[in-house]
Formats: structure tokens, C-alpha cells, sequence
């Protein structure tokens, strides 16, 4: 498919390397092969045709239908395309969805996997979300104290719908700091905890820590995050209609007559009382919308309200000045709405981060959260962060490379089940309307299981490993499909009967993807596990028996050069052909800092952070004949070849 080697350019004699696109992280990918010594480094650039090269592929509205077709035509036949132009991560907030980021873990995965080898991909924990026990958290009746919340409650998420915490981590005394934006609302959080933010360098949306966040803003970057949408909440009754009660509010006064309780209404009600205010105070410029409030309650009551709609409140004095997405929705009466389209609505879906200064010591705590996105909203309607690559390769398989074919996917729990299945939909649901339209989601709102993808007659299924051991054997011999992706397998109950079963009764199905042109292989993602576990050992003894993954495959002359390759490598030669994946944090691009960071946070034992973040599987116990010193001292040997040749 497409091109994977170099010999591969010459199959398609109008292909470029797209140094124009927009996705900085495929660039760097590019650069970075290139400085490792890697001839065929331009691969996750390829255009097969040029003139789609400045196109872009969201830009529904002013495409041509030639256009369309052509974009159609190579995101089929060029996957680097569809995950560099196409993909695009679930908005956090506002309307601006993520470019899909590359990296040599993800890249060297899709790499293998469009080659037909098994890989095991082995990589550090996603991070925690760290914030203190009084932080606030924004729930369906309220506001609760970080602190109080526990599993089964719900949070708001920045899309404005509840989502459940599925658990909570005491982090104990931790630093803090606060971090506050241009129009005055702050929190308190930790250096590792995650944001989704904008520069005005990189003009797209990415997820970084607050310590990240602090070089930026030290280099002299603008860096925003996005507003949260309004919650979702059912309306209140009220004696006096919000709209009403707005109007009646007199903004000169020096008494607070605005009723609390309405501020508990729905998302339409607390907007109607909104308009109420600004219909009958608002005086309306180019720039924006201001309020004269004298009262400082009121002022601050008013405030809160325009944040709680997902709208942004400027204070100067006594001054509020309002911005909202779209400035006409505010108002009511037909004049000012008609006056409010005149309205700049600059970095509306934004807010720019002003400062972040330390803030001593407190006790702290994760959450977990049971979203996709794992984002939700705390203090001031500040929106923060809580397995997109294999999601997104799902989505492409599926909708564009595979014809009659099924997908399975075995996982640990039900909880990832169900995150990889909104993940999925998620991306998809981001994909252009033309290219989705011939070949839609048979969406059953009751299936939790599965995705139907209609015209090419494709299923993806997702599956739990068993509790018994016979149960699971059935699992994997159950597991008929030409494509596997085993999630956490460390973690999954008798993952040693499933495997086995499952690699034995795919073969036909292999047998007939091959013959009829369409993607197959097994794929391996998790974290490290336990050599001395009954499920851990048994998958790190395939890990083992692997070729180590060099980049210097990809300059391989053909899959079959590739295939000797990895042979000579391999540890067990007699074994099936597979590639360990194993990326650490310098790998992926995090410093020495950014570990110690994570491993100080998490306060879990050395072998937890062993597992967890330094990507080393668990040894040292009963049954190792070395001990937890001698394997440290291995440990601190290991270090990236400087050089490397092939030997034929």
C-alpha cells in the first residue's frame, strides 16, 4: 500500500514529499529520521498527487467536486495522507479539533502493520491529572471540592455533558501553582497536570503539562486554552420566566436583586436571563459587548453567569466586557441582535494564559474520568485534561483500505471496551462529510461492543479477556478475523490461553486478506508488565523472543529484505516473524526532568513506576535469580546505539 520504501516513490512517478503541510509533528518526524541516518525518511510526507498539495481537506465549503474525488482517491491509496491530513482529534472545547500527531512509536506501529509483521508496542502510562483537594470541579448540581469527589459521581466535561469518576488518587502534599488567564478566572494545579492548549507558532490544538506550558510562556509564546461549552443540565421552574428577571435587573443600583437560584437553571435558562441583562444594558461596540456594573456582587454573580454559558467576561473597573462565539445569541430583541453582528469575535473559542506562579505545598489528587477525552471542568470553567493512534487506524482501515473484513480488538477490561469505542467514533465522526458519507457508521446507540461500517461491509468488534481459562481459550478461537489488536495483554486474565487460540484461527482468514488485497496483521499495545505474573510473563516472553524495532527497517529495499532482517534479529528463530516496539520517554521526546516529574507525582512504588513510566518490566521477585540492585545496575547500562550496520 502506498509507499513504504524507498524503491516504492518509483511506482508513482508524480508523488512529492509534502514539505507545505500544516502538521508540524510529520515535518519533524521527516528531519529527525533524516539525523538518525535514515535514507528513506520522507515516506510520512508522500503526496501521490501534487496538485493537492496546499489543499485542504476540511475546508468542506470551498472544495471542488474534482477536488473531492482526488482527495477520495488518495487517502485510499496513501495512508501517511489520511493520518497527516485527515485525522483529526475530538475538540477539547471551541471548534478546532487536533491534528493528528505522529511519533517513532505510533509511525514504526502503522509502518509494521502495513508490512504484514506482528508488533508489540510497549510504552509509558498516559499521564495523571493532578490538582489540589480544594480545587473546584464543576458537577450537574454544582460545584464539589476536588477532594470530595468519589467514584460514581459525576463531573462536567467540557462539551457540557456529565461524564462518571471512575476513580480517585491521593497524591499526597505536592507543589502547586496557579495558573491564570487574560480575563482574570484561575486554578490551582500541579507541574504534570495536562492541558489542551493553542500557540499562535503552531496554530493548532495540543496537549502539554503546566511545566511545558511554563518554557512556553517563557520564550515569549502566546499559549491559549479553549473555553468550556455550556453543561447540559434540565431546566429549574421558576415563578419569574429568566428572561424576565434579566430584564428587571437594574446594573446601576447599588442592591443585588439577581436570585441565585437562577443560576442553577438550565443552559437555556441561565442564557434567557443573560439576555434579559444585555437586551436592556449592553452597550454594543465593534470590539465587543460591555456592561456597567457599580455593584461588586453583582458584578461578580454576572461574571460567573457569562462563564457558566461558555462565554469569556473581561473585568476593568466596573466595566465587564463580554465575548461569546457568536455574539448574536446573547440578545433577544431584534436591534441588538442586529447590532451584534457587527461584532469581532477574536479568539472567542479561547482564552490566553497570562501567568503561572507557585503556590506552596498542598495535598493533591488525580481523577479519573470515564471519557474519551478524560478532560473535565474545574474552578472558573477552566477546561483540563485526564488510544488515539490504533483509533484512528481503525477509522482508516474500515472506512477506506478494507472490503468485508473484521477488525477484532481483545482488551483487559470493559472500561478501555468502551473508551476505544467512543475513541473510535470520536475520530470518525471528525472526518470530512464527503469521504464519510459513502461509507457511514451503522450506529447502534445500545451496542457497546461494535462499529458497522456499511458499504464496504466491514466490522470492528471489540472483545474482554475471560476469567477462566477455558472460557478464554474460546475467546481467542473465536477471534476469526485477518486483523488482531491485543490491548494491555499483560493485564488480561489468561492472556496465555487467548493468544495462542487466536493466532492459530486467523490464518484462513490472513490467507484470504491476502489474496484479496486487504489489510491484515496483529498488533500488541500496552504498558510494561510483571515477568513473574502468570499473563505478564507469558507476553513478555513474546516480547523476548522479538526483533528489537531499529528505524534502519525502514531502509529495507522490499518486505522481503525486511522479513530476513528481522529473522536475523530475532532471538528465537523459530519463532513467528515480530517486532518489539519499546519506546522510552527519550524516544518519544520527554526529558530525564519530565520522568522524574511523573515518577515523583504518581507516588507508587519503584516497581509500579518501573512498570508504569521507565517502560521495565517487573522483576526481582521470588522467582528472578538477580536481585532488585543487580538489575538496576543493568538497567542504568542500557543506553541507544551511537551506530549502526547491517550485516548480510
Amino acid at each position: 500500500m502506498s509507499i513504504l520504501f524507498a524503491s516504492d516513490w518509483a511506482k508513482f512517478p508524480r508523488a512529492i514529499p509534502d514539505y507545505k503541510t500544516k502538521n508540524e509533528s510529520f515535518l519533524k518526524m521527516a528531519i529527525l529520521l533524516n539525523k538518525m541516518g535514515i535514507k528513506n525518511c520522507l515516506f510520512p510526507l508522500a503526496l501521490l498527487q501534487p496538485e493537492l498539495q496546499g489543499v485542504d481537506p476540511h475546508d468542506v465549503a470551498n472544495l471542488t467536486d474534482a477536488q473531492k474525488t482526488a482527495i477520495l482517491f488518495e487517502v485510499q491509496y496513501n495512508p501517511w495522507y489520511f493520518f497527516r491530513e485527515i485525522v483529526k482529534i475530538p475538540p477539547k472545547a471551541g471548534s478546532t479539533p487536533i491534528d493528528f500527531r505522529i511519533n517513532r512509536a505510533t509511525l514504526a506501529t502503522y509502518w509494521l502493520f502495513f508490512n504484514h509483521v506482528r508488533s508489540y508496542l510497549i510504552l509509558c502510562r498516559q499521564v495523571g491529572k493532578l490538582q489540589p483537594l480544594n480545587a473546584g470541579v464543576r458537577t450537574p448540581t454544582g460545584w464539589k471540592k476536588n477532594g470530595d469527589l468519589i467514584p460514581g459521581d459525576l463531573v462536567i466535561t467540557p462539551s457540557g455533558l456529565p461524564s462518571k469518576v471512575l476513580a480517585t488518587y491521593p497524591q499526597g502534599l505536592k507543589d502547586v501553582y496557579r495558573i491564570t488567564l487574560d480575563d482574570g478566572r484561575s486554578t490551582l494545579c500541579g507541574l504534570e497536570h495536562m492541558w489542551d492548549v493553542w500557540t499562535d507558532e503552531n496554530q493548532n490544538w495540543t496537549t502539554v503539562d503546566t511545566g511545558d506550558i511554563i518554557k512556553r510562556l517563557a520564550a515569549g509564546e502566546s499559549v491559549y486554552v479553549p473555553l468550556a461549552s455550556p453543561e447540559q443540565t434540565s431546566d429549574v421552574e421558576f415563578i419569574v420566566p429568566p428572561y424576565v428577571a434579566g430584564s428587571n435587573i437594574n446594573l446601576s443600583a447599588n442592591i443585588v436583586e439577581l436570585n441565585d437560584e437562577y443560576l442553577r437553571g438550565s443552559h437555556k435558562q441561565r442564557l434567557e436571563l443573560l439576555q434579559g441583562i444585555l437586551d436592556n444594558n449592553a452597550l454594543i461596540t465593534p470590539e465587543g459587548i460591555l456592561l456597567d456594573v457599580q455593584n461588586d456582587e453583582l458584578r461578580k454573580t454576572i461574571t460567573y453567569l457569562i462563564r457558566s454559558i461558555g462565554g469569556a467576561a473581561y473585568l476593568d473597573g466596573s466595566i465587564i466586557d463580554v465575548r461569546y462565539h457568536t455574539p448574536t445569541v446573547l440578545f433577544q430583541h431584534p436591534y441588538m441582535k442586529e447590532c451584534a453582528e457587527g461584532i469581532l469575535s477574536v479568539n472567542a473559542d479561547k482564552l490566553r494564559i497570562t501567568s503561572i506562579v507557585p503556590e506552596g505545598q498542598t495535598q493533591t489528587l488525580c481523577i479519573e474520568i470515564d471519557h474519551p477525552d478524560h478532560l473535565y471542568v474545574t474552578d472558573d470553567f477552566i477546561v483540563t485534561h485526564n488510544t488515539v493512534g490504533m483509533s484512528a487506524l481503525v477509522q482508516g482501515v474500515m472506512k477506506f483500505w478494507a472490503n468485508n473484513t473484521l477488525f477484532q480488538q481483545i482488551t483487559k477490561d470493559t472500561k478501555l471496551k468502551l473508551e476505544t469505542i467512543d475513541t473510535i467514533k470520536e475520530i470518525g465522526s471528525l472526518l470530512p462529510s464527503y469521504l464519510t458519507s459513502i461509507n457511514v457508521e451503522l450506529d447502534n446507540p445500545e451496542s457497546k461492543t461494535e462499529i458497522k461500517y456499511s458499504l464496504k461491509n466491514n466490522l470492528f468488534k471489540s472483545m474482554v479477556g475471560r476469567n477462566d481459562r477455558k472460557a478464554a481459550n474460546n475467546l481467542g478461537r473465536g477471534a476469526t478475523s485477518p486483523i488482531l489488536w491485543f490491548d494491555e495483554p499483560p493485564f488480561t486474565p489468561f492472556i496465555g490461553e487467548t493468544v495462542p487460540a487466536a493466532l492459530g484461527s486467523v490464518s484462513a482468514a490472513v490467507e484470504e486478506a491476502a489474496k484479496s488485497g486487504n489489510p491484515y496483521g496483529v498488533v500488541f499495545t500496552t504498558t510494561a508488565g510483571k515477568i513473574d505474573d502468570r499473563d505478564g510473563g507469558f507476553i513478555y516472553g513474546l516480547v523476548q523472543a522479538a526483533a528489537p524495532w531499529s528505524e534502519h527497517m525502514y531502509d529495507c529495499r522490499d518486505r522481503d529484505d525486511l522479513i530476513s532482517m528481522i529473522r536475523m534479529n530475532m532471538a528465537d528463530s523459530e519463532s513467528a516473524i515480530a517486532v518489539n516496539c519499546t519506546f522510552t520517554h527519550n524516544q518519544l521526546g520527554y526529558s530525564d526532568e519530565w520522568l522524574k516529574r511523573k515518577i515523583a507525582e504518581s507516588s507508587g512504588s519503584k516497581e509500579q513506576a518501573d512498570m508504569d513510566w521507565r517502560v521495565i518490566w517487573a522483576s526481582g521477585g521470588a522467582y528472578s535469580p538477580l536481585t532488585a540492585d543487580q538489575l538496576e545496575a543493568i538497567r542504568q547500562s542500557e543506553m541507544e546505539p551511537t551506530h549502526t550496520e547491517r550485516v548480510s
